[in-house]
């Protein structure tokens, strides 16, 4: 006699013997109890977990001999020949391979004869999904009121493609994945009947790879115990179905874990000399994760987590350490990883080059400490325009340290010294209100530092100390000297024209009524500055920027709050630099 294999020698004869489907079952075994049996079902689910089967079953408790009935004899005639699939009866028809409207007039042309020796003359359809529009349309009216003598059962693992007009004619029933605990006792009996030595870390990578089919588990069992000589250990069943062991994949585990990349290059190694599919290693390690991340943060993990409770252990104590955040960010890298495998043309490479990446990830710095250090930096004054390149504390009242002696002679370099200042006058025609409104209230004289004057006109007049922000300030008695970078030019223009007026104004509110300004252009290139900024990339040039827009930009990216910036996020960098139509004042507000 031919060999069975194990999945059709151990398929459900009675609704007993279904796994894991009790609520169908049930509601099946009291339909035929109170003679409530509908004229359709429709049957969905994965594949291998009891739909083809269970449509069989009910076919046999209809036709039964002693039937109907919840516990079909499986002896007699009837029985005998549903289970063999040779009922003339029983119909079981393939939609992939009977998609046509012809395919369902041909089934309608027969649902008028009365079974020829049984009770019901029953139509199971498998893979129902495969059939066209046209065909479902063809059987909407004899679905919904078929002779008494007839039966539909349909079932398909894609029940979203079924028109709704189908299933509202139906009474559907969702068949559910097995468990791995299931799938591992059935297998223990079943191999028990054979008399097959086995272990229980077989099975459970049997269960594993099933995938929620039983079916599939039997047929992999099959193949394990062609490939041991009808013995199943772990080390078999690996070798058997090309999947990697639990140890190299728990290696693996550890290597990220630890930031090993030397031993994930060997493993991948291992991995491609063995056979091994690089593609099924990376849903593993993604499983595995998972699983990492579950057992970390659930209460109960046994509940969420379907493995043995020697498993859980192990996964606990791997995660033992770990911040879930970091786990977190390992799943979701592994996840891409996975999609990047999956996609390339060279799977291994990617591989390699993934598992370094995720190795060597550094670790996060919390929020609270970010947000520290953003904290210190709003307890600071914005830089003030020009001055020493350093940060003015925000306390207006707090002393500063002078400023260091110029390192330049300021007889030397060119000057432009306005007239001794009007007595005050109405504005002339034509000033807007919002310059007149600009200038500050007259405050006491003071005999302060350059940097004083950058804090105070930063408070007083935002606007003016935005476009002075590149330069230097000295007090020498009652004359401010404003040194400006050479390609400001356009600046110095400003205020010796049109803005003259308003920085008269700021140069008396803080010298007193006989202040004066006198403004130069310097070459800082040739006068180094006392402070160097960090050196940071220079900005990416654009086609057609002129060389102003350049220096702006040099200007930004040296910026000491940029810098403070780049220092707080370690590793950051600035890809690009933008400018505004026109400068914006800095923000005298706390940093959020």
């Amino acid at each position: 006699m031919a060999y069975l294999v194990l999945a059709r020698k151990y398929r459900p004869q009675t609704l007993e013997d279904v796994l894991g489907q009790d609520h169908v079952t049930t509601t099946l075994r009291n339909a035929i109890a109170g003679d409530r049996v509908a004229h359709a079902y429709l049957f969905t689910g994965a594949r291998g977990v009891g739909k083809t089967s269970s449509a069989r079953i009910l076919a046999k408790a209809l036709n039964c001999v002693s039937g109907p009935t919840i516990t079909p004899c499986n002896t007699c005639e009837n029985c005998r020949e549903i289970t063999d699939g040779n009922s003339l009866d029983v119909f079981e028809i393939d939609a992939a391979s009977n998609t046509g409207v012809d395919h369902v007039r041909d089934l309608q042309d027969g649902l008028r004869y009365m079974p020829g020796k049984s009770r019901f003359k029953i139509y199971i359809i498998d893979e129902v999904h495969m059939l066209s529009t046209a065909a479902f349309n063809a059987l909407l009216k004899t679905l919904e009121e078929p002779p008494p003598h007839v039966r539909f059962i349909f079932a398909t693992t894609e029940p979203h493609k079924i028109p709704v007009t189908i299933l509202s004619r139906c009474q559907r029933f969702d068949f559910k994945r097995l468990s791995r605990a299931r799938i591992v006792e059935r297998l223990r009996h079943i191999l028990d009947t054979e008399g097959v030595t086995y272990d229980a870390a077989a099975l459970q990578v049997l269960a594993r790879e099933a995938e929620g089919s039983m079916r599939d588990a039997l047929s992999l069992t099959d193949q394990a115990l062609s490939f041991g000589g009808g013995t199943l250990d772990e080390q078999t069943v690996t070798n058997a179905l090309g999947i990697v062991d639990r140890a190299i994949l728990n290696d693996a585990v550890r290597g990220i874990l630890q930031g090993d990349a030397q031993q994930l290059l060997e493993i991948v190694e291992k991995i491609y000399d063995y056979g091994y599919d690089v593609r099924q290693f990376t849903r593993n390690l993604l499983e595995h994760f998972r699983h990492l991340l579950v057992v970390k943060v659930a209460q109960e993990p046994g509940r969420v987590v379907d493995l043995p409770a020697e498993d859980i252990a192990e996964l606990q104590a791997q995660a033992e350490g770990q911040g879930s955040d970091r786990l977190h960010r390992l799943f979701g890298g592994l996840l891409k990883l996975g999609d990047d495998v999956g996609r390339s043309a060279h799977p291994r490479m990617v591989l390699e080059v993934g598992l370094i990446r995720l190795a060597t990830l550094g670790p996060l710095k919390p929020v609270e400490e970010l947000l520290g250090a953003l904290r210190d930096m709003a307890g600071r004054r914005p830089p003030i325009a020009g001055g020493t390149g350093g940060y003015v504390p925000a306390a207006a009242a707090s002393p500063l340290p002078p400023p260091p002696p110029p390192s330049f002679p300021v007889a030397a370099a060119p000057q432009v010294r306005p007239p001794a200042p009007p007595p005050p006058a109405p504005p002339p025609r034509g000033e807007p209100e919002a310059q007149r409104a600009a200038e500050p209230a007259a405050l006491p004289p003071t005999t302060g530092s350059g940097e004083d004057f950058g804090a105070w006109l930063h408070r007083a007049n935002s606007k003016l100390a935005a476009q002075l922000r590149s330069a230097e300030f000295r007090v020498e008695g009652h004359v401010l000297r404003i040194r400006l970078p050479k390609e400001q030019g356009f600046v110095m223009t400003l205020l010796q024209s049109t803005q003259r007026g308003e920085l008269e104004a700021a140069v008396r509110g803080f010298l007193g009524s006989a202040g004066t300004a006198a403004i130069e252009l310097i070459d800082r290139d040739a006068a180094p500055r006392a402070q160097a900024a960090p050196a940071a990339p220079p900005p990416r040039a654009r086609r057609g920027e002129s060389e102003a827009e350049r220096n702006r930009k040099r200007e930004a990216v040296d910026h000491p709050a940029v810098q403070q910036i780049l220092k707080v996020f370690e590793g950051s960098s600035i890809m690009d630099v933008q400018l505004l139509a026109e400068p914006v004042a800095p923000v005298d507000e706390d940093i959020h």
